[in-house]
């Protein structure tokens, strides 16, 4: 039985040693073995069953916002929900909304219906289902709070639903770890479609002036350690511009990092490293990356130790 064959049965959209650079934000990515995109619940099951059979790995990705991917690229099955989970259903406050839908969509479909509480999202790039798994937020907010219960498949091809009861949600994470989000239900509440227009305009105004939006980046690297701003330690690091090859850290926001040219994903780790290194030398504040990495030839996490200084 040939893998590429059975995986051609599941889905016409099977791409051979695709390169995760055209599939992340920041254009950094060696090749994945495999790159399909599935249109549907079922082709799902199929293609989450068939993947043990070979001991492949796979691996779902979104947009690709917050992910790097190494030079090596990644040893198995990348999989891209489409099709039918794409939707947005509506129903007076209740929305339930399919994991592969982009954030811009999401919000233009629920301002048209005068529905806000995600307007904190604007501006922030990938799809629904890597929110939910992230909980993105922005501004105070967080997606979590706006979370009615979230449909998910488990590794054996398992679907059930998760309530709000059963969620547990953290600073830029969650309980939703060896699961596929398939769909969630938000609750929302009823606007005018002026007025939320008028809050994501004055939202998206301040991410122009204080974040990179236009340069290619993962968004945020690192999270806000507990009583800090990560930008703030490592621009007080004096860290902000440093540049290895291509990868350069913003000097408009130091907690973005961005691809210059031609980056590498070494280069991009390099810069984490040399970030991490230095915040913790100077402040003795360990900063934890945002970003997820992954890919072939990984790097031993460093552990950082020295007194902490005054900021």
């Amino acid at each position: 039985m040939d893998f590429i064959a059975e995986l051609q049965k599941i889905s016409e959209r099977v791409k051979i040693n695709e390169p995760m650079s055209a599939h992340t934000s920041i254009g950094i990515g060696g090749p994945a073995d495999y790159y399909i995109e599935v249109e549907n619940e079922s082709q799902l099951k199929r293609l989450i069953a068939l993947c043990p059979k070979f001991r492949i790995p796979y691996f779902l990705v979104g947009e690709g916002s917050n992910l790097l991917v190494k030079d090596g690229g990644i040893r198995g099955v990348v999989i891209k929900l489409i099709g039918d989970f794409e939707h947005v259903k509506i129903k007076d406050e209740h929305v339930v909304i399919g994991a592969g839908v982009g954030l811009p969509r999401l919000l233009k479909e629920v301002t048209k219906e005068g529905l806000e509480g995600l307007e904190f999202l604007i501006g922030i790039p990938g799809t629904f289902g890597g929110a939910i798994f992230m909980n993105a937020g922005a501004y105070g907010k967080s997606i979590s709070e706006r979370v009615n219960w979230v449909k998910v498949m488990d590794s054996s091809t398992r679907v059930k639903v998760l309530a709000s009861d059963d969620l547990r949600f953290t600073y830029r994470g969650s309980n939703l770890s060896g699961y596929i989000i398939l769909e969630a239900e938000v609750v929302l509440d009823k606007s005018e479609k002026g007025i939320i227009e008028e809050k994501m305009k004055e939202l998206i105004e301040i991410r122009k002036s204080t974040q990179p939006l236009h340069e290619r980046t993962f968004g945020c690297v690192f999270k806000n350690p507990k009583g800090y701003i990560a930008g703030e330690l490592i621009s007080k690091a004096g860290l902000a511009g440093l540049k290895i090859g291509d990868v350069k850290v913003s000097t408009k926001h130091a907690n973005f990092i961005q691809n210059a040219g031609q980056a590498k994903a070494k280069d991009a780790l390099a810069i984490i490293e040399r970030i991490k290194k230095e915040v913790m030398e100077r402040f003795g504040v360990l900063l934890e990356e945002e970003v997820i990495t992954i890919g072939k030839n990984s790097c031993p996490t460093k552990v950082y130790k020295k007194e902490r200084q005054t900021i």
